[in-house]
């Protein structure tokens, strides 16, 4: 028999404390107090309920203030220390607790005027500070922005817009209830004094709100349009050196997009001013790659639909009879050529949902990026080159050995350039070998092989002109990438086991050797390499900085277990051993080491100068953030499993019992929102949750699952089913999903048999169609369709010239009439009692036009509620949600 958990209080923090009940010591998760579990018997319930946590007993004493100026006394000191920094990083404009104590105290003392000053206040002070907030977020928004990357800046704007959205909503019923508060005190005698300095803070947290708009986008932000116009201002300058005027190119561009149907002209524009006013967003759509399921790919403006290639034999009798060498050689080419189809796959143009009959490209291995209409990939294994879907031809920019473009791992890889125009890959080498000593060649010497120990080349590709060429001659391989610069490990002694370390800086065309030794690059930060040296064996690093600029190399700390992370100019690394490793941080130039906290696993996520750090394990692991010198800490959710999202002051997260569950970031307002979900299959954006989950829609003794896809608010409400039965869904962009949904259709199909006549026979197949889904408009629309036969046209001749006609055979899909029968549920309006073990079956091919009621005991009954035999209502009864 399985053992039970014990829930428990640590007696040190608080916290909550799951342990088994054969357990002598457990240790918390949150503190790292080790404690025995005979101590922990005063505080535990049995099962998994959770016991009251500190936050819940100070809610609990609030709700003791027994009168209303004892409640404003409070509210002052309480807001006097209240966090408000955490309060400004959720949408709420009430706090929970404070709101019920001016509840009871409107309930129990309505008559007293401080009770009204006492909500009055209640909403006044917390409101204030939202909008000071708002103040505060444009700052740092100010502060962080970058016209390259504003990740930063979107961790904030998330806040900020969603506070405004609510503030916005919520003005009309605040200032009702402000004014009247302040009815009611005048009524119930308050000071004329204090009723004048509540109705001039009325007035102002009513400028204050009437003055709040609603945002959309960063340029919107008041402050930072000026920021973002300084940026462009200074970009339209030094074009304008070049006699280019960004204003009026920006003005076409869009116009070309709009409107045109080659993006290539509109990218052309945009390429002429990247980074000027939202270029760089336009350029990403125009050179996005979308794949979907490996079954649907877009770029260039067109769909198309993959199909594997078929292996053919190896054709080892002509290899054979092949005259000559040269000759046996092209065979042997030629051979491994057609055996390497069996591994590629063609693409299809997709033309009014259906795949063309002709391939648009063949034997594809891997497809890398897009650019401007070209798509770039590796054909046959062992050549790059591109399609042009305007003018339709393939180019050929490079020829190689099979897999040569592959990693040791038997991978196709590439890295982009920063402005993602160019790309560059690792080519393999020539295996080269070297005979040692001046007279190794001739006869009767000893020969010693020194194989060359650099494996690859670098090539860059540049998508715009469509050519390559080679910018690192050798490299034994690639270890980091930062910022237009490649960090590699070279070998000019093939004899030595050191090995150098060099950057390329692909704008410049500069190699610059950094290291001498064997090392471990950890990151690269602000022109700054941190990384590792084995000292003496891989258990014990000593951790580095060097500066790129001066070379200059800082010894951070000998003898450090694990690196972790650099988070705005310190690095986190862990010191010690498996089974204890307390993180530490330290400034890039050695200073001010710091204990940050004990065993920790990860630091999940940075956001706004906190890190979200997972501790313990099994059902004690929890997430917690923690400011970045790790003297602030705060339990955000316990029995945490994994994290999904961290936006608009919320986390989003999978628990230990498999529950999809949002909290405040604080660890307030925990809900469970939806049960057995996997991280994969939810998609949060600014407004919806999307997710996928499964459900039974068969209870024969085999129970049959499918999976729908679900659309709710960010906090759990308004839950919608977009489409039944899905395979999958993806995001395409900020309005688009794609949805693949497998379905058995029924066809009536038409086959003509001379001019005028045709016959008709039904069949039944196998499709899986792909919609796109308009988040905005909430629309479904059929973009592909697959397994259905291709297209027959027949021709004709008739007349007495015999003039030929031709006739396509033609498909109408008869939908198919299915009743189900959902488990324990008794129809609605009836006057019978729900079964407690109904019938579970699954009526097909009702003999009454797809109308079959189920009576209570889960027989037919064909009349019962079902006004005429013919109606073809399709109606189920018995059912249960």
């Amino acid at each position: 028999m399985a053992e039970k958990y014990i829930t428990g209080v640590c007696p040190n923090c608080l916290a909550t404390l799951d342990y088994l009940e054969s357990e002598v010591v457990v240790q918390c998760s949150c503190c790292d107090t080790k404690i025995r579990t005979t101590e922990l018997l005063n505080s535990l319930s049995v099962g998994r309920t959770a016991p009251t946590s500190k936050q819940e007993e100070i809610n609990s004493l609030i709700q003791t203030i027994d009168n209303s100026e004892s409640g404003l006394a409070y509210l002052d000191s309480f807001f006097a220390t209240f966090n408000w920094e955490d309060y400004n990083e959720t949408s709420n404009i009430y706090i929970p607790s404070i709101r019920t104590m001016v509840d009871k105290q409107k309930i129990k003392h309505a008559s007293n005027p401080n009770t009204w000053v006492l909500e009055f206040q209640s909403i006044y002070l917390p409101l204030s500070k939202k909008v000071k907030g708002l103040k505060d977020f444009e700052a740092k928004m100010a502060e962080n922005y970058d016209p390259l990357d504003n990740t930063n800046v979107y961790t904030y704007f998330d806040n900020y817009k969603k506070n405004i959205q609510v503030l916005v909503a919520e003005k009309t019923n605040v200032i009702k209830t402000l004014h009247v508060d302040i009815k009611y005190a005048e009524k119930y005698g308050a000071p004329e004094k204090t009723i004048n300095n509540l109705k001039v803070q009325l007035v102002k947290i009513n400028q204050a709100l009437s003055a709040l708009t609603p945002v959309k986008e960063l340029s919107e932000v008041p402050g930072l349009s000026e920021i973002m116009n300084k940026n462009d201002k200074e970009i339209a300058d030094k074009l304008l050196q070049f006699g280019i005027i960004a204003e009026d190119v920006y003005q076409r561009a869009i116009q070309t997009y709009s409107f045109g149907a080659n993006k290539v002209s509109a990218l052309n524009e945009f390429t002429k001013i990247r980074g000027y006013k939202d270029t760089n967003s336009y350029i990403a759509k125009i050179n996005r790659l979308f794949n979907f399921e490996g079954n649907l790919y877009e770029f260039g403006g067109k769909m198309f639909v993959p199909e594997m290639d078929k292996a053919a034999t190896l054709n080892v009798a002509a290899m054979g009879n092949a005259k000559g060498k040269k000759a046996q050689a092209a065979q042997a080419a030629a051979n491994e050529e057609e055996q390497n189809r069996g591994k590629t796959f063609s693409l299809y143009e997709i033309v009014n949902g259906r795949k063309s009959k002709d391939a648009a490209i063949k034997h594809i291995s891997a497809i890398y990026a897009s650019y401007g209409g070209k798509a770039f990939y590796v054909k046959n294994n062992n050549s790059l080159c591109y399609y042009d879907t305007v003018s339709g031809t393939e180019t050929k920019i490079d020829s190689a050995k099979a897999n040569d473009y592959k990693n040791a791992k038997n991978e196709f890889i590439f890295y982009y350039t920063k402005d993602k125009s160019k790309f560059y890959i690792k080519k393999k080498l020539s295996i080269k070998t070297e005979k040692a000593g001046c007279l190794a060649s001739l006869k009767g010497n000893k020969e010693i092989v020194i194989t060359n120990k650099n494996n690859y080349s670098v090539c860059l590709i540049d998508m715009a002109n469509g050519s390559m060429k080679t910018i690192i001659p050798e490299t034994i391989d690639i270890m980091d990438t930062f910022d237009d610069k490649i960090f590699y490990t070279y070998s000019d002694d093939p004899k030595s086991e050191i090995s150098n370390f060099m950057m390329y800086d692909i704008n410049t065309e500069t190699k610059t050797k950094v290291l001498d030794e064997n090392c471990v690059i950890h990151n690269v930060y602000n022109n700054k390499v941190i990384y590792s040296l084995f000292k003496p064996n891989d258990y014990n690093m000593n951790l580095y900085s060097i500066d790129l600029a001066t070379l200059e190399n800082t010894l951070l700390e000998e003898n450090i277990y694990d690196y972790f992370k650099t988070i705005n100019g310190k690095v986190y690394y862990t010191v010690g051993n498996y089974a204890y490793n307390p993180l530490f941080s330290i400034n890039l130039d050695g200073s001010e080491r710091t204990e940050i906290m004990q065993n920790i696993e990860n630091i999940s996520m940075v956001r706004a100068g906190w890190m979200y750090v997972v501790k313990g394990n099994g059902i004690n692991k929890r997430l917690m953030k923690i400011s970045v010198d790790g003297k602030e800490r705060i339990t955000v959710c316990e029995r945490f499993n994994t994290l999904v999202k961290i936006t608009n002051g919320y986390v989003y997260y999978i628990n230990y019992f498999n529950e999809f569950c949002i909290v405040r970031n604080d660890g307030l307002e925990k809900v469970v929102i939806a049960e057995n979900l996997n991280k994969n299959d939810i998609l949060i954006d600014q407004d919806y949750i999307y997710y996928l989950r499964s459900e039974v829609v068969d209870y024969k003794a085999n129970a049959v699952y499918s999976k729908s896809l679900y659309r709710m608010d960010l906090d759990g409400h308004n839950v919608k089913k977009i489409m039944f039965n899905v395979n999958n869904f993806k995001e395409y962009d900020e309005n688009k999903l794609y949805i693949s949904k497998s379905d058995t259709v029924t066809y009536e199909i038409t086959t003509p048999t001379s001019k005028k006549d045709s016959v008709k026979t039904i069949k039944t197949f196998h499709l899986t169609r792909y919609y796109e889904y308009d988040r905005l408009l909430d629309k479904l629309n059929v973009v592909l369709t697959l397994g259905l036969p291709e297209e027959e046209e027949y021709s004709f001749k008739s007349g007495c010239l015999k003039k030929e006609s031709k006739v396509k055979a033609t498909y109408k899909e008869i939908p198919v009439k299915i009743t189900y029968e959902r488990k324990g549920v008794t129809k609605a309006g009836s006057n019978f009692t729900e079964k407690t073990t109904p019938t579970n079956t699954v009526n097909t091919n009702s003999t009454n036009q797809g109308c079959a009621f189920l009576n209570g005991n889960g027989t037919n009954n064909n009349n019962n509620g079902c006004g005429s035999s013919s109606s073809g209502c399709g109606t189920v009864a018995n059912t249960k949600r």
